[in-house]
């Protein structure tokens, strides 16, 4: 009786213990989900001051390109002619550019705004040390330079932005001299929300210059960081920003559903281990206990069919996380590349104002050359071809967008053609494969037309693209994506290509499980293959399989079967 009573303790004891400690560890899933979240909300965050800072520097160059435009076809400008075009184009701008300087060989010749400036009107920059290597190298390399902080002698930290101008002298391209475009340092941080941020963050901004190649820190409010860092890097004209982030307070552990679960493991653990103790205690009368521990063992399937929806539940709201991430990034990226055409054509159509005006002028004051009006009618016949190809390239990025973007939003059935399809998602992908030197290519056949869920295969289409962006290319170059489309009888075949790293083939098996990466610790959560093999199978009913039967990087074959 001793020994019955002895193994029935350690059983209630083991049990007790058993659902415990799958509870403690639904707890520590919770929590590595939740550190993610927190992780990955502090990442879209420095997404978006890399872009601002990236896009208020991207503005300012476009503002630049458009002056010297202007001293190109005007190389024999003055103060008062430089001075108004300025201010007409600055007026445009956003508030961090202090002032735009124009160096002719090396040597200051005219200021915008004037006031304030007027004794570096002559100064030779050649002469100045801290600045001579960097004019020369402007000059004599014909590159575009980013330099700074610097503190100036007006007061304040700015950055210089030293672009070279060629004009056309029989023929040939002439250097004319340089354009300097002042930047408000802390304007730029102020707009690009840095300060803000640097309250419940630490912060620390380092400048790579590629002139002396060395790493030169220029914004921080913490000198120490943990392994716990974000860091996210700006390419900025020969040279980069890297910015290290990382919360104050550190993140959030004891969140409602991880204290739920330690709570619910322990009142669950509790009652199972009571409900065992008690079904042992009746054991000797086990007959007329049936009903009892019948009904006792359905409480307890309900507590955990109950524990299991509400996990599937959390897993759902997840991957739809996932798909409306997929989207931002999208949305980020297609937003900055539309940011350029649209600077170009603002600065191209206010020059094209300024030759009208000053043409208008002319005819009415009955001076008028006809040198000056084919030289005019060329200059607006030129600024007129650049803002309609650049108002073009935007319209083609943004009919794209909006054609991916309802068809994911409205899950119903249409009729695509393949190939023009994919080159939509290709065309929204796009911007994110900017500044990298891979290639996207689409070979499908172009008759190939039928009726699917649009919205879900650029959804899968885009994972597979981002998975060999993140994963296939990492650390390498020129990458190619090739995708191959065929109809037969029965199935749309889709072959998706890329020359990448590959997948080694002891985990391919666990590819299309949900939350399975190689790459938790840099912020993935393992779901985009999983999102895509569901849409597969489910909404698209047809299958998705990697194949080895190629020697460099990975073939994932798609049959979607055709409606009867």
């Amino acid at each position: 009786m001793f020994r019955i009573r002895k193994n029935k303790h350690f059983l209630v004891i083991g049990l007790f213990v058993l659902i415990l400690m799958l509870f403690l560890v639904a707890a520590y899933f919770e929590l590595e989900r939740s550190i993610f979240e927190q992780k990955n909300e502090i990442f879209r965050d420095v997404q978006l001051i890399t872009s601002d800072i990236s896009g208020l520097i991207n503005q300012s160059i476009n503002h630049s390109d458009g002056i010297i435009s202007y001293i190109q076809t005007n190389p024999e400008l003055n103060q008062e002619q430089y001075s108004d075009y300025v201010s007409k184009v600055s007026s445009k701008s956003e508030s961090i550019v202090r002032h735009h300087v124009a160096v002719k060989e090396t040597t200051i010749v005219f200021s915008h705004p004037l006031e304030g400036n007027e004794s570096a009107i002559g100064v030779d920059l050649s002469k100045i040390e801290g600045q001579k290597e960097e004019v020369l190298k402007v000059k004599n390399e014909n590159i575009s330079l980013l330099v700074g902080p610097v503190e100036l002698v007006q007061g304040g930290r700015s950055l210089i932005i030293r672009m070279p101008i060629f004009i056309k002298e029989n023929s040939e391209d002439k250097y004319w001299g340089q354009l300097s475009t002042v930047v408000n340092f802390e304007n730029l941080l102020d707009q690009a929300g840095v300060f803000g941020f640097s309250e419940a963050h630490y912060i620390k901004i380092e400048y790579l210059d590629d002139i002396h190649d060395e790493k030169k820190l220029i914004f921080s409010n913490q000198d120490v960081f943990s392994d716990d860092k974000i860091t996210s890097i700006i390419d900025v004209p020969h040279g980069t920003w890297e910015i290290n982030i990382e919360a104050k307070e550190g993140y959030a552990i004891l969140t409602p559903v991880f204290t739920s679960l330690l709570i619910i493991g322990v009142i669950i653990s509790t009652i199972a281990a009571m409900i065992l103790n008690y079904i042992l205690k009746v054991n000797e009368n086990l007959n007329e206990m049936v009903e009892i521990r019948t009904h006792d063992i359905k409480a307890v399937n309900q507590e955990l069919e109950y524990s299991l929806k509400k996990l599937r539940q959390t897993q759902d709201q997840l991957i739809m996380r996932e798909k409306h991430a997929a989207m931002g990034e999208l949305v980020a990226g297609v937003a900055h590349e539309i940011n350029t055409p649209l600077g170009v054509s603002v600065t191209a159509n206010s020059y094209l104002s300024s030759i009208s005006a000053s043409l208008i002028t002319k005819l009415e004051n009955q001076k008028l050359k006809k040198s000056e009006l084919d030289d005019g009618l060329k200059n607006i016949a030129e600024s007129s071809h650049i803002v309609s190809f650049n108002l073009t390239r935007a319209s083609e990025l943004i009919n794209s967008f909006k054609m991916l973007s309802s068809d994911q939003h409205y899950e119903e059935k249409k009729e695509i053609n393949l190939k023009e399809y994919i080159d939509f998602i290709i065309r929204a992908v796009s911007p994110t494969y900017r500044g990298t030197t891979h290639t996207i290519l689409c070979n499908i056949e172009e008759d190939i037309i039928f009726t699917t869920y649009p919205g879900e295969l650029s959804q899968v289409i885009t994972n597979l693209l981002m998975n060999s962006l993140v994963h296939g290319f990492e650390n390498l170059e020129n990458g190619k994506v090739i995708i191959n489309g065929n109809m037969t009888e029965s199935n749309i075949v889709i072959d998706y290509f890329d020359n990448g790293k590959g997948i080694p083939k002891d985990i391919s098996d666990k590819i299309f499980n949900p939350f399975f990466t190689t790459k938790r610790n840099l912020g993935n959560t393992g779901l985009g293959l999983n999102i895509a093999f569901n849409i597969v199978t489910q909404q698209l009913n047809g299958t998705i399989s990697l194949d080895y039967d190629i020697d460099v990087g990975v073939h994932f074959k798609i049959l979607i079967p055709l409606e009867e």
